[in-house]
């Protein structure tokens, strides 16, 4: 581990085919469970500017890849757009630590 940086906290994602199972439809329980390890500076000041600055960036830049109106959540949002590689650029580090089919429902 470098100084200055943490370990954010683990976040389950959709498919790793970028956000959208490929067999469930719409109202579907999720097939699939990616566990990614997030780290970078600290999350309490650094990476939460670079989050949101990002993130504004991505729905200015990106407009034409964000799904129609309506209430989204922030993953659904931005699941096909370059945000993951926006990040990425500025130093947030993104690691998938599972990746595998659920075998029951997930909680």
């Amino acid at each position: 581990r470098l100084q200055g940086r943490r370990d954010h906290h683990h976040a389950h994602a959709p498919s790793p085919s970028r956000c959208r199972p490929d067999s469930a439809g719409p109202g579907s329980p999720p097939d699939r469970e990616v566990v990614l390890r997030i780290s970078g500076p600290d999350p309490g000041y650094a990476a939460t500017s670079i989050y949101l600055a990002q993130a504004a960036l991505t729905v200015l830049e990106d407009r034409g890849k964000l799904p129609g109106p309506g209430v989204h959540t922030p993953g659904a949002l931005l699941c096909d757009t370059g945000y993951a590689e926006r990040l990425q650029a500025r130093g947030i580090k993104i690691e998938v630590v599972s990746d595998g089919a659920v075998e029951g429902p997930i909680v």
